[in-house]
């Protein structure tokens, strides 16, 4: 929505020129959107060979990808072009670009150090980016599909022993994101989602909680928030005792803040973990939640979202199954989930052993008594 008029914008880059185009509906501003945008294609279809690949990838960015991915892939998205992208293969024309040039990039970008996923991520920026192209008509086939990647070594997550686990709650005890921890650790939301967290969706009498949105990213002074990742990521998430516990403790503490802060207070979203101010809280500051305790501890270092998986393996342990676990993930796919925490920890074999026996054995007794 254009701020200055209120209205909705369609707005497209071609050759370097910026047109606009005004609603009043954000249906109706699509509409106008697609056709700005089929008439473009027209023309750029005659000319690829004359449209260089830096333009097109800038116009892409302002005019197709803004419009259908989050803030923050996006910002990915641009940061790919600008860096990697256009330096490499940005002189050439959408005509001329081949397959070799794309590959050659990408032993370039190898050779410099890059990862191999950040190596894989560059070229999917581009390969979205010609796919459009291509289905446009500007463009006969996407060279981008047509190349060798490194490989990536997934190792899957480490398991989360519950003592350790326990020992992690013992660390954050008495922090004032306490409650986030914990609640991280009992749902396994992304970061986001718990950054996102309104308290309109937080059902303590019930003992749960509804993920309907997501901190996408922060501004100086106000959150951006954004659709859950997946479909499946709308959820509801039961809540454990110790989590209401501490969602109650920390529900006093913040309006303690909030009167404290008076008209400075910030949190307008009325969202659950904010900074003293109420302002949004940044990513950087729930990982120093996590990580300073557990180094006071003596406990191994961390990632935040380490909690995530650290839900799923103890999930998994406490005899949970994959469906389950990724009911509680929001994954789109038990493929997904599967592919990530497959593995079983050596608790869980034992289990799986021991409950074999007893299954046997116990057949065998049965089979025996009914044979005398």
């Amino acid at each position: 929505m254009h701020r200055g008029s209120g209205r909705w914008q369609a707005r497209l880059t071609v050759d370097g020129r910026r047109i606009a185009r005004y609603a009043d509906s954000q249906s109706e501003a699509w509409k106008i959107l697609e056709a700005l945008r089929r008439k473009s294609a027209d023309g750029l279809s005659m000319r690829a060979d004359q449209v260089k690949v830096a333009d097109y990838l800038t116009a892409w960015l302002d005019d197709v990808a803004a419009f259908k991915v989050r803030p923050r892939t996006l910002e990915g998205y641009r940061q790919h072009v600008r860096d990697h992208i256009a330096p490499a293969l940005g002189r050439h024309t959408l005509a001329t670009l081949s397959a070799g040039h794309v590959q050659r990039m990408i032993k370039d970008k190898a050779a410099a150090g890059l990862s191999p996923a950040t190596v894989q991520r560059i070229r999917a920026t581009l390969r979205l980016a010609l796919a459009d192209a291509e289905r446009k008509g500007i463009i006969g086939r996407n060279p981008a599909r047509f190349v060798d990647l490194p490989a990536v070594r997934r190792n899957p997550p480490e398991a989360l022993e519950p003592e350790r686990a326990a020992a992690i709650l013992e660390a954050v005890k008495g922090h004032r994101l306490e409650a986030l921890i914990i609640v991280a650790m009992f749902t396994g939301m992304r970061q986001g989602e718990l950054l996102g967290l309104p308290w309109k969706a937080v059902d303590l009498v019930a003992g749960r909680l509804t993920v309907g949105q997501a901190l996408s990213r922060r501004t100086a002074a106000a959150p951006i928030l954004a659709e859950p990742k997946t479909k499946r990521s709308r959820r509801t998430l039961p809540l454990p005792p110790l989590a209401v516990a501490a969602l109650r403790a920390h529900g006093e503490r913040q309006r303690f803040e909030q009167k404290t802060a008076g008209d400075a207070w910030q949190n307008a979203d009325g969202l659950v973990f904010v900074a003293q101010d109420g302002g949004p809280l940044d990513a950087s500051t729930a990982l120093r939640a996590l990580r300073l305790p557990i180094a006071a501890a003596g406990l191994p270092r961390m990632r935040f979202h380490d909690l995530r998986h650290a839900y799923a393996t103890l999930a998994l342990q406490a005899g949970a199954g994959l469906r389950e676990v990724m009911e509680g993930l929001g994954h789109a796919d038990i493929g997904t989930t599967g592919n990530v925490y497959a593995h079983v920890t050596p608790a869980t074999l034992r289990r799986v052993a021991d409950d074999l026996e007893a299954l046997v054995t116990g057949a065998g007794k049965g089979a025996a008594k009914g044979g005398g």
